[in-house]
């Protein structure tokens, strides 16, 4: 199967469904469409779904995975706990990521912005900063690697990351 030609308009639409998507996601708090938003996002990364999943939860393990400790901390001190409270936390920040991350892959933000030059500005400043720090961390880990004769412990390690930052 041959691959889809960039088209700046069907890139448009897919962003402004995206937009919809994440709007009746927010503001909804039905499981039944966190799930369909899930099902939704898998069936349109297609064969990378496994992929997509796999990307999508160590996305979220730490954040989701401390507030969901956090919430369950609270409810313990200040009862009631409401289990379905966390159930829709997980499955919307899950869909949200999902359906990120599969227009991430399908869109060309630059195209579909074209036409609104403040946006494609404010995309242009962001993919600047963007490099500049990756370009950043990977010279400060050379560099780290390139001073450090042997494979420093766990604390070094993390002395060494505060202080670059």
């Amino acid at each position: 199967m041959a691959p889809i030609a960039p088209s700046p308009r069907r890139d448009r639409l897919w962003l402004a469904t995206y937009g919809a998507s994440v709007l009746l996601c927010t503001s909804r708090h039905e499981i039944a469409l966190f799930a369909l938003a899930i099902a939704i996002a898998l069936l349109l990364a297609g064969r990378h779904a496994g992929r997509l999943l796999r990307r999508a939860a160590c996305l979220l393990v730490a954040m989701n995975g401390a507030t969901s400790l956090a919430y369950a901390l609270v409810a313990r001190i200040a009862p009631p706990f409401d289990a379905t409270v966390l159930v829709r936390l997980n499955l919307r920040t899950l869909a949200l990521t999902l359906l990120t991350l599969a227009v991430v892959r399908r869109v060309n933000l630059a195209a579909a912005l074209a036409p609104l030059p403040t946006l494609a500005f404010l995309l242009t400043l962001t993919l600047g900063q963007i490099g500049a720090l990756r370009r950043a961390a990977t010279e400060l880990r050379l560099a780290w690697t390139s001073r450090t004769p042997v494979r420093p412990c766990a604390a070094t390690a993390r002395a060494q990351a505060a202080a670059a930052t």
